[in-house]
C-alpha cells in the first residue's frame, strides 16, 4: 500500500478516503471509505468502522468496536470492544486479541 504516512494524534474523527499509514493515536472514530486504505500501527480511542470498498489492516489496537460493512478488514492486533462482521472479509491473526465477536 503506497499512499501518505502521518505520525502523532488525530484529534475527533478520521474519514479516510485515500491511501493511509498512520503511527499514532486516532481520539475519535476512524471510517475508512470506499476507495480508503488505512494501515494503524497505533489506537483509536473509539470505534474502527470499513465501509463497502474500503481497507484497513489494524496492527495495534481499538478501544471500542471495530466494524466491517463490506470491506476488508484485517486484525493483527487488539479489539477491546466488539468485532462486528457485518459484510465483506474480515482476517482475524490467531494471536490477535478481540473480545467479543458479532
Amino acid at each position: 500500500m503506497s499512499g501518505r504516512e502521518e505520525a502523532g494524534t488525530v484529534e475527533g474523527n478520521l474519514r479516510v478516503d485515500g491511501a493511509l499509514v498512520l503511527f499514532g493515536t486516532v481520539t475519535g472514530t476512524a471510517t475508512v471509505v470506499a476507495g480508503g486504505s488505512l494501515r494503524l500501527s497505533g489506537t483509536v480511542l473509539g470505534d474502527l468502522v470499513v465501509e463497502a470498498g474500503g481497507e484497513a489492516v489494524l496492527g495495534e489496537s481499538v478501544r471500542g468496536d471495530a466494524v466491517n460493512r463490506g470491506g476488508l478488514l484485517e486484525v493483527y492486533g487488539a479489539v477491546y470492544g466488539a468485532l462486528h462482521r457485518e459484510a465483506g472479509t474480515t482476517l482475524v491473526d490467531p494471536d490477535a486479541f478481540v473480545r467479543h465477536r458479532h
